[in-house]
């Protein structure tokens, strides 16, 4: 949905945020990974993060070109917000095919036993 509404400008900012080496055997880039395979959680932090490091760096950096990622940012993470949500039983055969682990299992390796099994 809100694809078809980016501007041209925004688009070639996603295609030099996503160049093709991004991109998996299956023709998916990272963002769609982390969408698919990742609990919600990580993925909007990722969106956020990226989000507010651009903004924070753009003055000492580089300039609107930093402003422009960020913008990326911000349109990926709300087009994803307006997604439906991915079943946690999903998410769990997504990351069992990709990494060999179930999400709660990668949480742990990540997070220790912080994490609820």
């Amino acid at each position: 949905m809100l694809r078809n509404i980016l501007t041209k400008e925004v688009k070639e900012q996603m295609t030099k945020l996503r160049p093709d080496y991004y991109k998996g055997k299956n023709g998916k880039d990272l963002f769609n990974m982390f969408e698919e395979e990742f609990p919600r959680e990580w993925t909007t932090g990722f969106y956020v993060l990226n989000l507010v490091k651009y903004v924070r760096r753009y003055k000492n950096k580089n300039g609107v070109e930093d402003l422009k990622k960020a913008r990326t940012y911000l349109d990926r993470l709300i087009e994803f917000e307006d997604k439906p949500t991915i079943h946690e039983e999903t998410s769990n055969k997504n990351c069992n095919q990709s990494f060999g682990v179930s999400v709660a299992e990668m949480q742990r390796k990540v997070f220790g036993d912080s994490v609820e099994k």
